[in-house]
């Protein structure tokens, strides 16, 4: 499956440190790509969850960029990041080597709900950090060369609890659960975090920094824009030197290039920018989904001729493959008839499924678990994931089990009572307009009708009292129409190809409360 190469442009930068007394550089790191996936904050870098593969962090990648004393450790960790539509996620594998270095000799931050008391910047104690370049709203502009890039740090307590510090070069705190969090675990050498910032709070960040409208900020290009962005990972070492009997920063390091120094603050000493980023990283994502789209109603497959659709991704929105849609395949329809059009659209839209493979049923009466299941191909719903057991009479082995569930979790039935849903009982045609209602009212875009039933209708007195606004909303709408100049049948039971029809105006409906919303 094609993969569309995505650049991330989130690269962390990591200050709270001493003055610069050596500094070396490395060549740049070859470009990484970062996978769309969500994983799991455990403490326990597991590939399985997604993400890319490690950069390799050790005295050949880092470069020293600050210590107050030569008693230099051997570094080696591995990071590694993934992404989703709402956070950044980065990790490491850290383990430390050299004299005087055992486990027993590391200083974690004593207090994580505030910044260190003994400077302006982050926690005390060993702590990674990332440097991020947004889309490179720094390097790319000349105005921002100056400027310091955001970074994330973690730092973490010997009782396992760890938090992330941020700085945007204005604002610098630590951020709470809803914008970041992470996860530690502590090896008989080092220690592996697993961290997430919010997407909001580095777009944030990076705007402060740039003097950027984050109103007009584009996320899609954050997303899906194919640019690259640029990063830097950083580490401070901090030890209770045995022999001295006291705690020492043994070194600082940061994976900064030698071949960039052209303006590109990658990573701050004290308000001194290192002029450069080591690591380019690039957004990935494998097409998958389950969402489609035509080009225009003419690639629509007919009675007599196949159709032509493309999917899409879930993840970017972009159409990856030509799907071609067989001819309608039933045997009880004919071209001409009143519902056409609604058969056409539910068939090629996937709404509805067949009776059987050559079978549509156009006059079999839609039974209300039919009506949830068309509700939810309708909605695009994925009810994979929704179980109940509030109804004794829908159980997990039937097929409409997942859509009822969906249904009753959006609040969108109740059910016939307190423990049925009668899944097989024929569909009212006023049990249609309530649900249809429902749907509306689940997403917030009711409108209560204005009107009152046009008095050519001589049955509105059967109409349920639970049922008459919603009836009333789905004649002033056009969603529901008489079945004759002066009858609604309200307590009708109402057939597929009616359904269909009562669909499509439905769809019809959603579409204009949606284009006025814009």
């Amino acid at each position: 499956m094609k993969q569309i190469k995505i650049v991330l442009s989130l690269l962390l930068v990591f200050s709270m440190l001493l003055p610069m007394s050596s500094f070396a550089l490395f060549d740049e790191m070859d470009d990484v790509c970062v996978w769309h996936s969500t994983p799991t904050l455990d403490g326990i870098v597991n590939k399985e969850d997604g993400w890319s593969d490690p950069v390799v962090l050790d005295n050949d990648t880092l470069a020293i960029v600050s210590h107050n004393k030569q008693n230099l450790i051997d570094m080696n960790a591995k990071a590694y990041m993934a992404y989703d539509d709402s956070n950044l996620y980065f990790a490491a594998e850290i383990t430390e080597f050299g004299e005087n270095m055992d486990f027993d000799t590391l200083v974690c931050p004593s207090v994580l709900d505030k910044a260190y008391d003994g400077g302006n910047f982050g926690f005390d104690g060993d702590v990674f950090a990332l440097t991020l370049d947004v889309l490179n709203m720094l390097t790319n502009d000349p105005a921002n060369y100056e400027k310091n890039a955001p970074f994330y740090c973690v730092g973490f307590d010997l009782d396992g609890n760890a938090s992330v510090y941020h700085s945007n070069g204005t604002a610098d705190e630590i951020l709470d659960a809803e914008s970041a969090e992470a996860a530690v675990t502590f090896t008989d050498s080092g220690w592996v975090f697993e961290a997430r910032v919010s997407l909001d709070t580095i777009v944030a960040d990076i705007c402060a920094n740039t003097d950027t409208d984050v109103e007009n900020f584009d996320y899609f290009s954050l997303l899906y824009g194919n640019v690259d962005s640029k990063a830097n990972f950083v580490y401070k070492s901090n030890r209770f030197d045995l022999e001295a009997e006291e705690v020492i920063t043994y070194a600082e390091y940061a994976s900064v290039a030698d071949t960039a120094l052209d303006g590109m603050p990658g990573y701050m000493l004290y308000g001194s920018p290192v002029k450069s980023f080591g690591i380019i990283y690039y957004l990935n994502h494998e097409h998958s989904g389950t969402s489609f789209r035509y080009e225009s109603e003419d690639d629509f497959a007919t009675f007599d001729k196949e159709g032509v659709r493309y999917a899409c991704c879930d993840i970017c929105g972009e159409a990856y493959e030509k799907v071609t849609v067989p001819m309608i395949p039933f045997t009880d329809v004919k071209q001409g008839m009143w519902y056409e059009n609604a058969l056409l659209r539910c068939y090629n839209w996937e709404y509805f499924k067949g009776m059987s493979e050559t079978t549509f049923g156009p006059n079999v009466t839609m039974t209300r678990a039919m009506f949830v299941q068309v509700l939810a191909n309708f909605w695009g719903a994925d009810t994979s994931e929704y179980a109940c057991d509030t109804f004794t009479d829908v159980k997990p082995n039937h097929w409409y089990y997942n859509a009822v569930s969906w249904a009753y979790e959006m609040g969108i039935t109740s059910g016939t009572s307190d423990t049925t849903f009668s899944p097989n009982k024929p569909l009212s045609r006023q049990e249609a307009a309530a649900l249809f209602a429902n749907v509306i009212k689940v997403e917030g875009l009711y409108e209560t009708p204005t009107t009152e039933f046009d008095a050519k209708y001589t049955d509105v007195e059967k109409i349920a009292p639970w049922a008459n606004e919603s009836m009333l909303w789905a004649v002033e709408n056009g969603i529901i129409s008489g079945t004759s100049e002066t009858t609604l049948a309200p307590t009708g039971q109402a057939t597929r190809m009616q359904v269909a029809q009562m669909l499509c105006q439905f769809e019809y409906y959603v579409v204009s409360l949606l284009e006025n919303a814009e």
